[in-house]
């Protein structure tokens, strides 16, 4: 039987061969850990104290793994942004990103609202001339430390103020959500 199917198998278009080799081959191998295993979150950057700065972040946690990559603009050109997540320690309590007139803030005050920094994202970029920020870093850090990551938010720093470039000034907020791949949730493995 074998033989036979050999010899049907060289009549068959290349393609479909190619398909059905690497379909055995796949199904033979089981689930292999990657990109399916992550754990996705996004977060939308909205500007704080009229920056203007908007965005995207997009977080994989795969195990003591997470990668982040931030996709902003408006940013102050040719300067460096600190970007770091920030979040409570205490079971439950959800950081949250000021809104309307709360936006306008300086550091300490939106501790408050955003929560102390959790981990800062270093080493923090210099934005080109353009004023965008493209950004992608993967670090190894204790998943009890940063979990639940929709319990944290992202903020970036850095404005002129007054004339004075205050790299201190928090210039974005985005909530981390969860995210989904394919279709279906993978956060909350």
């Amino acid at each position: 039987m074998l033989a036979e199917a050999r010899k049907h198998m060289w009549r068959m278009p290349p393609v479909v061969v190619a398909m059905a080799v690497a379909a055995i081959a796949v199904s033979a191998c089981g689930e292999q850990p990657g990109a399916l295993d992550a754990r996705l979150y996004s977060a939308e950057l909205r500007p704080l104290n009229d920056s203007g700065v908007e965005g995207r972040a997009r977080f994989a946690r795969e195990g003591e793994h997470l990668t982040v990559t931030i996709a902003a603009d408006g940013l102050e050109r040719n300067q460096i942004h600190g970007q770091s997540l920030h979040g409570f320690f205490e079971e439950g309590r959800r950081a949250e990103c000021p809104a309307g007139d709360e936006a306008q803030l300086r550091n300490f005050e939106g501790a408050g609202v955003y929560g102390p920094p959790v981990r800062p994202l270093e080493p923090f970029p210099t934005v080109g001339s353009a004023g965008r920020l493209d950004y992608r870093l993967t670090f190894t850090d204790d998943p009890d430390r940063l979990d639940p990551l929709e319990n944290r938010t992202l903020v970036l720093r850095g404005v002129s103020d007054e004339g004075k470039y205050r790299p201190d000034l928090p210039v974005a907020c985005g909530r981390l959500t969860p995210g989904r791949e394919g279709g279906r949730e993978v956060s909350g493995r």
